[in-house]
């Protein structure tokens, strides 16, 4: 009998995609959701029985559980946000700074939950074979009954990335918010007092000239946090 496992991840994690691919792999339905879709992976019609998605470590209690995230934690905030535009919508600017800023700090926190990493983002885009082997262990030793199809979670893990907004869009882009949070949050980590106006700002480029001037930590540090060879 199948065991039923739970998947945590951060919003915009990825783990509606994982619950997809794994009914497809259940039920011999090699199905590569439409790219125009594809970022809809919650509202797949095909998803697994015996896999619950969870953000929260509180929820599994002692029910076996999975950790799919990452440490470079840049990638995920911008899927986040992207995927799910509800969560700041009709916030004025201010408050969608610090709540990008607010964000990018626990993001960049050790106190960070997503660990310790059962499968990691990172091997999506560098080591696939290495994400499949570890994915259909997992399967294994759950007593999943499913199709063990490499050339499908090959072609299922390319779709995927595509579907997700690339880091190049917003690495040092200061016309993104979320870019800007990011580096403010990276300010506040240093304590350069410099920015402690930055709370009277009203608009982006006030924002951006008061950060500016650190753009140098800015890029050393939040590369720290992006997926190698996505940027």
């Amino acid at each position: 009998m199948t065991d039923h496992i739970w998947i945590l991840h951060a919003g915009g994690g990825g783990a509606h995609w994982l619950k997809h691919t794994i009914a497809c792999l259940e039920s011999g339905t090699f199905d590569i959701i439409p790219m125009e879709v594809a970022d809809k992976f919650d509202n797949a019609s095909l998803l697994s029985s015996n896999v619950t998605t969870s953000h929260c470590l509180d929820d599994v209690e002692s029910n076996p559980h999975y950790i799919f995230s990452t440490k470079y934690m840049f990638n995920i905030f911008i899927a986040g946000h992207v995927k799910n535009p509800h969560v700041i919508e009709g916030m004025p600017l201010q408050e969608t700074f610090t709540r990008y800023t607010n964000d990018a700090s626990y993001q960049m926190s050790s106190e960070n939950i997503y660990n310790p990493i059962d499968l990691d983002h990172d091997w999506l885009h560098n080591d696939p074979q290495r994400f499949i082997d570890v994915f259909f262990k997992i399967l294994d030793i759950h007593k999943f009954v499913y199709d063990k199809n490499y050339d499908f979670m090959y072609s299922s893990i390319k779709n995927y990335i595509i579907t997700n907004p690339s880091p190049i869009d917003y690495y040092d882009n200061y016309n993104s918010l979320m870019w800007l949070g990011w580096c403010h949050a990276v300010i506040l980590n240093n304590g350069l007092s410099s920015v402690g106006s930055i709370i009277e700002c009203s608009t982006i480029s006030e924002i951006v000239s008061t950060l500016i001037p650190h753009r140098d930590i800015c890029l050393s540090e939040i590369k720290k946090f992006i997926i190698p060879g996505t940027i």
